[in-house]
């Protein structure tokens, strides 16, 4: 049995390793080195903060949601908005169908327990920052008591294909939408 898994394996390797192609397309950088980094230019700088938990953040200047945490009850927003500054988010934020939310470069969100940024079926998020001016999602925690799972995070519903009988299921977490 052993001998025989090797071999698939093996075979696995030699199949896969004859059909690749190579990439030709000019929009591809030819490189020498393999991954992401080249070990001398840092493309994360001012995209990626690698140290979350410690980051001081600015005290937020405005308030989006209610606290609340049912589809029923959270906050939806009906109608196009533009975000800046510091934004403390508080409950479950729903961006409704055929509504756009634009969040400005250097806007910085900050979310509560269990806290979540829902973007429904045909609702949109027009985000685009800079290395510069980075858009931040956080826990409204102060620096260095932040840790995984304490705010929902962004939650992005759409269309696509999928495994679920009917084609559409429910997100998770009590969040109700499609």
């Amino acid at each position: 049995m052993k001998k025989t898994l090797l071999s698939i394996i093996l075979l696995l390797f030699v199949v896969l390793g004859t059909s690749a192609q190579s990439i030709t397309d000019s929009f591809f950088d030819h490189v020498t080195y393999v991954g992401a980094f080249d070990g001398t230019y840092d493309w994360t700088k001012g995209w990626a903060e690698w140290d979350p938990v410690g980051k001081t953040y600015s005290e937020t200047t405005t308030t989006k949601g209610n606290g609340q945490f049912a589809f029923a009850t959270g906050t939806h927003i009906t109608a196009n908005e533009t975000w800046s500054g510091v934004v403390k988010l508080d409950g479950w934020v729903y961006v409704d169908e055929n509504v756009t939310l634009t969040i400005s470069a250097g806007t910085i969100i900050r979310g509560t327990e269990k806290s979540a940024l829902i973007i429904q079926r045909g609702g949109k998020i027009n985000a685009v920052g800079t290395s510069t001016s980075p858009i931040v999602f956080t826990s409204n925690q102060a620096a260095g008591l932040r840790a995984q799972s304490n705010w929902g995070g962004v939650v992005i519903c759409g269309k696509a294909t999928n495994n679920i009988a009917g084609g559409v299921g429910t997100t998770e977490g009590g969040i109700t939408a499609q």
